[in-house]
């Protein structure tokens, strides 16, 4: 397909990671022209105000009304990220719009397509206001988005920024990013940009044929595009997660090595430790996976979800014990929390204590209306289906 605004095209290259996988930049509080992004008006947000205002985000964005309800300030936000860059007036606006078209359609897409949306908490970096999401994706991605809050000048609460936690970038950054190649096009401008900015542009073309590879699914090639880039490109972490991205289809080895490039040039960021669990994964280094679960859960500051994850990795190493405390605690502290459950059924499972399998699986069914359809081709619940707790199961479905 091809895209009548180039400045949409752009936006569709630069932003599918923020809603999905995992330049790996320091967490700031400024946006990249390093001015603060709105200074406070009115009193300060409370608490109070910060939760019933992440309630209604979270409605919009279920709703896909996101854009409609003046929930974000996108002014602000691409007036902040192109605040550094020459550009015509007429390149800033069609910029504008294909980047918040795009961007809100990614995170729509998320949620219509079986994502779930779910607000933590309120929570202060310096001096700002943020509330903390989770983002799970129907394929056991997770993903944490960091809204930056202020009050505008009608007093109401509004998103003034967004860190991503798999990118490590706010959102004025990725604007900037994006917006380098569309403003270089114009007349004179590109030898006016600093050194780093000029290789961006210079090479994007590459990074557009690794983008344009991925969704040919033909990753060896864009794996190929990668390696042709300057080496300095080659280490820039959006650049890295990019050929992760890539390497994910590419093989055992070549993700493997994507994986260790990433983490050892970005220890110390967040997005290196999601990307750090599958490598540690790979390599069955258990207690690696479990440390990096354990800075991220820090990074974040606590999050039910992430003792569900480390119950994963303890049944992968045969630690029974330590993954039904690991569910347990995840279900005290979130009763609703699905996944807590069903990683209980495989722990309970491996234990053979069916008649337990058969209440979890019942609180599947019944409360989160969860369809569990023929077990009997399942070789994990291959004991449960021969067990006399397994027509227990069935007749409790009888009526239902």
């Amino acid at each position: 397909m091809r895209y009548r605004n180039r400045a949409i095209a752009v936006c569709l290259i630069v932003l599918p990671m923020l809603f999905c996988l995992a330049s790996c930049s320091k967490r700031t509080s400024r946006s990249p022209a390093g001015v603060a992004l709105k200074e406070q008006v009115g009193p300060p947000l409370s608490d109070e105000e910060c939760t019933k205002f992440a309630i209604s985000l979270k409605e919009a964005i279920h709703s896909g009304n996101i854009v409609a309800n003046n929930l974000v300030d996108w002014d602000l936000i691409l007036k902040a990220g192109m605040a550094d860059v020459e550009a015509t007036d007429s390149s800033r606006k069609n910029f504008a719009k294909g980047f918040k078209d795009a961007t809100s359609r990614l995170i729509a897409d998320a949620i219509t397509n079986g994502g779930n949306y779910e607000f933590l908490h309120v929570h202060s970096v310096e001096d700002e206001k943020r509330i903390l999401f989770r983002l799970l994706l129907p394929v056991g991605t997770v993903n944490y988005h960091d809204w930056i809050l202020a009050r505008g000048e009608n007093g109401q609460v509004q998103i003034v920024d967004l860190y991503i936690f798999t990118t490590g970038e706010r959102l004025t950054e990725t604007v900037r990013r994006g917006f380098l190649p569309v403003a270089a096009r114009e007349s004179g401008l590109f030898n006016r940009l600093v050194v780093n900015d000029q290789e961006y542009v210079k090479n994007f073309p590459k990074i557009r044929q690794m983008n344009e590879c991925f969704k040919a699914k033909k990753y060896q090639e864009g794996l190929t595009a990668y390696r042709q880039l300057p080496p300095r490109m080659k280490k820039d972490k959006n650049i890295l997660l990019f050929r992760l991205n890539l390497a994910q289809n590419a093989g055992e080895q070549e993700y493997s090595e994507a994986i260790q490039d990433l983490v050892t040039s970005y220890p110390n960021d967040p997005c290196a430790d999601f990307v750090a669990i599958d490598a540690y994964l790979l390599r069955n280094e258990y207690p690696k996976v479990l440390e990096s679960i354990d800075r991220l859960d820090r990074a974040v500051g606590g999050d039910p979800y992430l003792k569900v994850m480390r119950a994963g990795v303890h049944l992968k190493s045969g630690n029974l014990k330590e993954a039904r405390l690991a569910c347990q605690k995840a279900i005290k502290e979130d009763p609703t929390l699905k996944d807590a459950y069903w990683s209980l059924v495989n722990v309970s499972l491996q234990e053979r204590k069916f008649d337990e399998t058969v209440d979890l699986l019942i609180i599947l069914a019944d409360k989160f209306h969860e369809e569990i359809g023929g077990l009997t081709g399942i070789e994990a619940y291959a004991e449960f289906v021969r067990s006399p707790q397994y027509e227990k199961w069935l007749k409790s479905r009888e009526n239902k």
